[in-house]
């Protein structure tokens, strides 16, 4: 992951709805004191979502430290872990959630039968993924390469998320197509599905989200193709003037920029991340660093990063710096 932040007291609005349809499910079909657990619960707000409605028996697995710690801080269950060290958890769960994780998952069906050992009889899975039939669907989706990310080796439609759940003996009890908010606009599926004892081997093709991924592919190498050019003029007149730059953002967005242009050739100063875990790290021959070094910096930030752009001009404006800020979005146009 980039440039991320560690969880607030309270969710904030966008996560709200992000995570009312999850909420709605749980308040169907799970009793306040059922066991519920989030798997990569990441700042907990879903947990905290569903405590504030009532429910009194949640856990967040999570490889935070400082994530779980809140969590625990808020009176919550943690396990601290992530997908391929499910079964060393002690939970026999009513329903697991599965946010925008399967993506990131080698082996999906041991995944999915590990998540199935810490089920009881007729327990659910709720899960959400990012829906490859309409990466084209969305605005300046072309721009925003995120959704093929290094991270990001599976790829789903509705048809073939079934597909792989229905092999594993989960049937589905609802589902919904859905924009949601992850600092940008995703198109997602939204599953609610219920263990049983029926394994269906049947695979339905998906020829659809075939033809539509094509076509995202073909659009993202054009917009690509086109913008290289202005992408490589604004950072050949940094080269040329070789004007101090701080780099915020030390994820793989910044590896893509200095592999694809002469970035590293600039003058910089400072790569700088919010991410604890990178920050004493080397990125070429820099050490990254918090952004409190940029308090007294009086030149260029370059903002290198797509999943927490947002969140990180918010944070430039919040400090009051007055620097020239440009974004990767500057850099992709």
């Amino acid at each position: 992951m980039e440039d991320g932040s560690v969880s607030t007291d309270v969710p904030n609005q966008t996560e709200y709805e992000r995570f009312e349809l999850g909420k709605c499910y749980a308040l169907k079909y799970c009793q306040k004191n059922d066991v519920i657990m989030d798997i990569g619960c990441a700042s907990g707000a879903f947990l905290q979502i569903l405590k504030e409605n009532g429910f009194t028996n949640l856990y967040g697995m999570d490889l935070s430290i400082q994530n779980l710690e809140n969590l625990r801080m808020k009176g919550m269950n943690t396990i601290h872990g992530s997908i391929t060290t499910l079964k060393l958890a002690n939970v026999n769960a009513k329903m697991i959630a599965m946010f925008h994780v399967l993506e990131h998952c080698y082996e999906l069906n041991d995944v999915l039968s590990n998540v199935k050992s810490l089920l009881i009889p007729g327990g659910l899975i709720l899960i959400e993924v990012p829906n490859v039939a309409k990466y084209n669907e969305i605005e300046h989706s072309h721009r925003y390469p995120y959704l093929l990310t290094h991270e990001h080796i599976n790829h789903f439609s509705k048809t073939t998320i079934i597909n792989l759940c229905q092999k594993q003996g989960f049937q589905v009890i609802e589902s919904k197509e859905q924009i949601v908010t992850i600092v940008e606009k995703w198109p997602a599926i939204t599953l609610l599905l219920q263990l049983t004892d029926n394994l269906n081997d049947t695979i339905t093709v998906d020829q659809f989200a075939v033809e539509k991924f094509k076509d995202y592919i073909s659009l993202l190498h054009l917009s690509q193709q086109n913008s290289f050019e202005l992408k490589n003029k604004l950072i050949s007149n940094w080269v040329c003037s070789q004007t101090p730059i701080a780099i915020w953002g030390a994820g793989e967005a910044l590896t893509d920029i200095l592999v694809k242009t002469e970035l590293k050739k600039c003058n910089i100063v400072h790569i700088v991340d919010n991410d604890i875990h990178k920050q004493g790290k080397e990125i070429i021959k820099y050490t990254v660093c918090s952004p409190d070094i940029l308090k007294n910096y009086q030149g260029t930030i370059v903002v290198v990063a797509n999943f927490y752009l947002k969140n990180i001009l918010d944070d430039i404006v919040s400090r009051e710096l007055k620097n020239t800020v440009y974004t990767i979005s500057d850099l992709d146009v």
